[in-house]
Order: C-alpha cells, then structure tokens, then sequence
C-alpha cells in the first residue's frame, strides 16, 4: 500500500501516468516535465513503492536524483526499474560504478544476470566490481562465468589474468594474457600486462618481447610498452637500454613526470651525477613529487 502520509498520492500518480502517456506519444519533453513534477512531490520522501507498471517513471527519476547528488536514491530508482527493463538495470550499473558504489554494482550486475543468464557483459562487469574491491577469488569467478557465456571473450580473459597476478599466481596470469592475445592479437593491454607478469617473474627478457609487441600493436598504448619496457631493463641493470626507452616514451608524450624521474635514477646508479641532477630538475618541473623505484 502506499503511504500517503509522506505525499499526495493522488497527485504522484497522476503525474506518473502521464508521463508514461507522454512518452508513449513520442512527447518528451512533455514526459520529462511530468516525472520532475513527480519526483518534486516525493523530495524529501523515503523511496517509492515498487510497481512494474512505472519502471520508466522510475528509471527517469533515477537521473533526477543522479542530477542532484542523491546518488543512494537514484540507485534505488534504477533498481526499482530493473524488473521491466534489464537495460535500465546496465544503467544502474554504469551509475553505481562511476561513483564508486561497488556493491550496488555488484547487486545490479546480479540482477541483470537473473533477467539475462546469457549476458556475459553483467558477470564481467560484475567480475570488475569484485576486482576494485580486491576480491580477487569472486572477481575471478565471474570472470569464468563470462568466458563460459562467451568463450571467445578476449578481455574477460584478460581481467582473469590481472586478478590472477594480484594472488601472485603468475603462471595462471600469464596463461589468461596469452589466451586473450591468440583471441586478439593485437590487446596491447593483454601483452602490457603479460609483460608485467612476466617482469614479476624476473623474466625480464620475456617482459620486453611482450612490451614490444605491445608498442607494435598500439600506438596510443606505446607510451605505457616504452615506459614499462625501461622498467624491465633497469631490472636487468641495462641503465643506458632503459634510458632510451623513457626517452622515447617522453618524446610520445612530453607531460609523461615518472619518465623524467626513472632517467634521473638511472643517471644516478651509472654515477653521472649531472645528467642525474638535470632530469631530476625537469622532472620536478613537471610535477613528479615522488620517487619510482
């Protein structure tokens, strides 16, 4: 039943009906004009309760409160919509996530799954969730839920391996990257990350076939191959191979502070105090307040 101690029923419900009238006659402005009328006289209020009938009023009220900072409101909203419309429940996901809300993600992902089993994009996206909240096992587990959806599915394997070298599990990290670069050859994130497995590892020489291939495949991702690349050969104490690969990532992208910095240190541990000091100068010109090791 609805409580129309909080607000005029009536007026509420006159309102939401337009709106689904206008939006059935293509009208939305005239729509839009009615859900605001709508949400104005429940501001304030607890959230509604849930009617299939209204899940597009609730979906439009969801961006209402969105607009407005009540981003715990418009979640609710765009869940309350999910029964109707699974699209609304991705929405409600891309919301969530883009202001941190990992388990109303996650809640939303599940939900999409129930109306969708088939959809591998909500247990991926649901796999990311788990991620960022460092629940590598679930992340994990979600991510083989999307593969066996979509066995083809070169970035869910991709993201299996990132939470795989999370849990140090190497070898398992390095078979999801390989297994995303046969699916795509050119995933210059999968071989980015190959290569940073691989540098774990201390197979730095692996690592830097992979940033290669990385750099080769991608232009807008060379910057970060070039930049890891340097990372690797300072592993491998090649001070003057690891200089030139932060310079070539600095002439990509001349803002690039860390690059500056790692050819400081790299001056540095080859004893050229000078050149040491005037890349440290232009990394603090930049902007790169600390040190990367």
């Amino acid at each position: 039943m609805h409580d129309s101690a909080h607000y005029d029923d009536g007026a509420f419900y006159y309102y939401c009906d337009l709106a689904v009238e206008y939006t059935e006659k293509h009208n939305g402005k005239k729509a839009d004009e009615c859900i605001r009328e709508a949400a104005r006289l429940t501001d304030g209020m607890g959230v509604l309760d849930e009617d299939p009938n209204y899940a597009h009023v609730y979906f439009e009220m969801g961006n209402i409160w969105g607009e407005k900072g009540s981003y715990e409101r418009a979640i609710k909203h765009y869940e309350m919509a999910r029964e109707e419309y699974s699209c609304y429940a991705e929405i409600a996901y891309d919301f969530a996530d883009r202001i941190e809300r990992l388990d109303n993600a996650i809640h939303c992902c599940v939900c999409i799954a129930a109306i969708d089993p088939g959809n591998a994009e909500a247990f991926l996206n649901m796999g990311i969730a788990y991620y960022s909240k460092e629940d590598y096992d679930q992340a994990i587990e979600c991510y083989g839920k999307a593969i066996a959806i979509k066995p083809d599915y070169a970035e869910a394997y991709n993201n299996m391996g990132a939470a795989c070298r999370f849990k140090e599990d190497y070898g398992k990290a390095i078979e999801c990257y390989e297994k995303a670069v046969e699916l795509n050859p050119k995933c210059a994130d999968a071989l980015n990350n190959m290569g940073i497995a691989c540098a774990d590892k201390g197979d730095y020489g692996k690592a830097i076939e992979c940033y290669e291939k990385a750099a080769e495949s991608d232009a807008d991702k060379a910057k970060i191959a070039y930049y890891n690349m340097g990372n690797a050969y300072e592993g491998k104490k090649d001070w003057d191979k690891a200089i030139e690969c932060w310079e070539k990532t600095i002439a990509l992208d001349p803002d690039f502070r860390e690059a500056y910095h790692c050819i400081s240190l790299a001056y540095e541990a080859k004893g050229d105090k000078d050149k040491g000091l005037e890349h440290k100068e232009k990394a603090e010109r930049a902007g790169c307040m600390r040190d990367i090791s």
